[in-house]
């Protein structure tokens, strides 16, 4: 929901890019940083 809500608040209509194809790069990019975190912190516990 996170990345959703990023792609809402950042997406400039001006640019090429559809909302569509913003928002799943915005999802994506947040998902991936999600599993690094996760990781990240269960090495360390």
């Amino acid at each position: 929901m996170i990345g959703l809500f990023k792609a809402i608040r950042d997406y400039r209509g001006d640019k090429l890019a559809s909302f569509k194809a913003f928002a799943e790069l915005c999802i994506t990019r947040q998902m991936i940083t999600a599993v690094k975190t996760a990781t990240r912190q269960s090495i360390f516990h």
